[in-house]
Formats: structure tokens, sequence, C-alpha cells
């Protein structure tokens, strides 16, 4: 029990420090989509490694979705697609290819999304390296990963989220900061996935966000509340969790979804309004 609480901690915290840039870059409803691409990825990855048991099938997986991300913004600019219709139509096919490639070559092959995608949290002590669970150092190489890249472009990425600049509008190092993002995020969500399943994954990206924007004024308060909030929902959801035996996915996003709304009806019925703009400084 205490290395599920610890390493459900670490992924809430790496997930809801990110939380703010996947809001304000419009990226919450890519998080869901990712389920549909990394099955594609999935395969190709381990078409080169030949090994289920590899972390860099992980790394594949969150490579190609990388590409996926790149290709919706190459519709959006060439072909002058919404974001919707990008996603409606590549993250279909990917799927629907990956699972052709799949039915074609490794038939007897134990591959699929539930290898990345199903994680289940209270299976996280059986699979051990170096004296810890294996999902303990996923998710801290992912806290690393994000704090570093908040540390490093927390300045440049105010002026690119409150632009509101599309991808086709970028200047070059822009573009990069915005890919480097996108990293961030696709190796966070696919370690997640595959740590504590795709329910928890998607409440600890989106609900932190949708209640801190109501108290921030600014990037760095919003980014220290999705934290903080993320932080409230897990602890709260274990709680629950295990006092009442069901299920921590379910209570995650209940927890998530009933503080937005009850936080949300204060804010307004204290202000008279919803939230408070967040400003770049």
């Amino acid at each position: 029990m205490p290395e599920i609480c610890l390493v459900f901690l670490l992924c809430a915290i790496a997930t809801g420090m990110l939380s703010p840039y996947v809001y304000y870059r419009n990226c919450s409803m890519s998080i869901d989509a990712l389920s549909h691409t990394s099955l594609l990825g999935i395969v190709l990855s381990f078409s080169l490694i030949k090994d289920l048991s590899s972390p860099l099938l992980i790394l594949g997986t969150g490579v190609f979705a990388l590409f996926t991300f790149y290709c919706i913004e190459l519709l959006q600019e060439k072909l002058r697609w919404k974001r919707e219709e990008s996603l409606g139509f590549l993250f279909p096919f990917f799927f629907a290819l990956g699972i052709l490639l799949l039915s074609l070559y490794y038939r007897n092959v134990h591959l699929d999304t539930d290898m990345v995608l199903m994680g289940n949290p209270f299976l996280i002590p059986f699979q051990r390296t170096l004296g810890m669970p294996v999902a303990f150092w996923k998710m801290l190489f992912c806290l690393v990963l994000n704090t570093a890249f908040l540390l490093i472009s927390y300045r440049p990425m105010k002026k690119l989220l409150f632009e509101g600049e599309e991808a086709g509008q970028m200047s070059k190092s822009q573009r990069h900061l915005h890919y480097a993002l996108l990293f961030c995020i696709v190796i966070t969500s696919i370690s997640s996935f595959d740590t504590v399943g795709g329910i928890l994954t998607i409440s600890l990206f989106v609900a932190p966000i949708a209640v801190a924007r109501l108290y921030s004024r600014n990037l760095r308060e919003c980014i220290l509340y999705s934290i903080a909030f993320a932080l409230l929902h897990a602890i709260v959801a274990l709680i629950l969790s295990f006092r009442f035996n069901i299920s921590l996915s379910g209570c995650c996003a209940f927890v998530g979804m009933l503080d937005g709304l009850i936080q949300n009806e204060w804010k307004k019925a204290h202000r008279k309004g919803a939230a408070i703009p967040v400003k770049a400084g």
C-alpha cells in the first residue's frame, strides 16, 4: 500500500504540473485520443525492439504519438482543417492501421493496447527493479523531466501560451518549444497510462486545472494550484478507495468532477462570475 500511494502521488504531481499547459494549448481531448494512436506506436516499436518488457516500447510509442501531433498540425496548416477534424481523421486511421498490422504480422504475440494503456495501480508493487517498483522509476523520470522543462522554459512558455498563436504561425524557436512541451505531455501520458490506467491519467490532467483556474491570477499560481489540487484529488481518492474497497480510477475521476462543480458554484456565488483571467505574469 505505501508504494501504491507513493507512485500515485508522483503521478499526480507529474501530470498536475503540466495540466495548465494542456489546458491553454487545447490538448485536453488529445490526451484521451492518444489511446487510439498508441496501438500503432506499440506495433511499430515492437517490430524494432522485439522485447515486450523493454522501456523503449513506451518511448517508441511516445515518439509516434509526437509524430501524430505533428501530422495534426500539418493538416491544420496545409488543408485548413479544424483541430477536431484532424483528430477525428488521424486517430481512428492510425488505430485501424495498428489493428491491421497486428492481425497480419503479430497474431500470436500478446501485443495490444492493454500493454501500455490499461495500467492497474494495485499491481504496481509486483514489477520491481533496484528495490522499488518499475512504475516508481517511470513516474520519477517524468517528474524530473517535467520539472526541468518548467524551470528552463517558463518565461518563453508564458509568451507562447498567452499570445495564442497557432502552430503554423510560430517562429522557429516557438515551434521547438511547442514540440518540447508535447514531448513532455506524451511521455507523461504514456507512462501514466501504463502505471495507473487511462481514466486516472485523463482525470489527473484535466480536473486540477478546472479548479486551479478559478483561483489563479498568473501562470505561476496556476501551476502551483494545479499541483495542489491534483495531490488533493489523489489523496482523497486513495482514502475512499481503500476505505470502501472501490475503484481508484472511479474515485479520482468522481472526486475531481465533484470538486470542480462545487468550487465553480462557490466562486460564482461569491464573485458573481467564474474564473479569474490568468495573466502571463
